[in-house]
C-alpha cells in the first residue's frame, strides 16, 4: 500500500514571537531543531521505508535545509510554507501566539496545494516535527481493507473545569459525560477515502481559530469536535511517539 507522512515543521523559528503560554517559543537552537528534524525523518524512513515524507517547513531561510534533507533521504519532499502561503498566512504560521492556528494553516495550505498528488496515496499520516515515531507503528497494519478508516490514539479525557472557555464546542451533554475530550494532534492518519474529510477539517480549524472569541482554542480539542461525525470510521491505534517540547525542552511520550 502506498503511504505518505506529512511533518509539520519550523526548523528556524522566530525567537522574538512569544507563545500564548510561554514567553519562549523554543529553548533549542536552530541547529538542535534541525538535528531533531533529521531524527524525525529517520524514524519514519526506518519504519515505513517506501513512504514519501513531506516536510512542511516554515523556516525563512530554507534552501540549505531543503537541499540537504532531500539529499539525505531519497523519499523526502521539502515543502517551504513560504512558497505556498500568502504573506499574511506565512507570518501567522511563524509568529502567532497560538501554535494551533499556525499548524492548521500549514496543513490546510499543504493539502490544498498537493491535493491531486495526495490522491494517489492509500494512507496519509501526520506527525509533528521533532517527534520520533517508535516501533509501536506497524506498516503492515494498514491494509486495503482499512482505506475507509481514520486512525487516532485513544482520546485524552480531563475532568471539566468551569473556567475553560470551550462552550462553543462543548459535547458533554451530547455524549453523556463531564469531561473535556481531545485527540492527540502529534500523530494520526487516515485512508484515502478521507483526504477531503481532513481538508475540510483543517479549513474548519482555521476558521474557528481566527474567530476573536476562539483564539485560544487548541488543535487537540478541535480535532475531537470536528471529527465527531465520523466516529464509526475511527480506529484507535496504540502508536507511541516521543518528542521535545519547544519552550521547556522536556521529552514527552504520547
Amino acid at each position: 500500500m502506498k503511504k505518505c507522512f506529512y511533518v509539520s515543521s519550523c526548523i528556524e523559528i522566530d525567537a522574538t514571537a512569544p507563545l500564548s503560554y510561554s514567553p519562549t517559543r523554543s529553548c533549542f537552537s536552530d541547529a538542535e531543531r534541525y538535528r531533531q528534524t533529521i531524527a524525525t525523518i529517520n524514524t519514519i524512513s526506518c519504519l515505513s521505508p517506501t513512504a514519501t515524507i513531506y516536510v512542511l517547513d516554515a523556516s525563512e531561510h530554507y534552501t540549505g535545509y531543503a537541499q540537504e534533507l532531500q539529499f539525505l533521504f531519497r523519499n523526502c519532499v521539502f515543502v517551504p510554507m513560504r512558497e505556498i502561503s500568502t504573506s499574511e498566512e506565512y507570518m501567522t504560521i511563524r509568529r502567532h501566539p497560538n501554535k494551533s492556528l499556525g499548524e492548521a494553516l500549514t496543513l490546510r495550505n499543504f493539502i490544498t496545494a498537493f491535493e491531486h498528488e495526495l490522491q494517489h496515496y492509500d494512507f496519509c499520516f501526520k506527525l509533528s516535527g521533532r517527534y520520533l515515531l517508535t516501533n509501536t507503528y506497524t506498516d503492515t497494519f494498514f491494509t486495503e481493507e482499512r482505506v475507509s478508516q481514520i486512525f487516532f490514539k485513544t482520546p485524552l479525557s480531563f475532568p471539566w473545569n468551569p473556567e475553560w472557555t470551550y462552550d462553543k464546542i462543548d459535547v458533554r451533554q451530547e455524549e453523556g459525560h463531564n469531561n473535556l475530550k481531545q485527540y492527540c494532534s502529534v500523530f494520526y492518519g487516515y485512508g484515502k477515502n478521507h483526504l477531503q474529510t481532513f481538508l475540510d477539517l483543517y479549513r474548519g480549524m482555521v476558521s474557528i481559530l481566527k474567530h476573536p472569541s476562539m483564539l485560544t482554542y487548541d488543535a487537540e480539542t478541535l480535532l475531537y469536535f470536528l471529527i465527531k461525525d465520523y466516529q464509526e470510521s475511527i480506529t484507535t491505534i496504540p502508536v507511541q511517539v516521543l518528542g521535545w517540547l519547544g519552550p521547556s525542552g522536556d521529552l514527552m511520550k504520547y
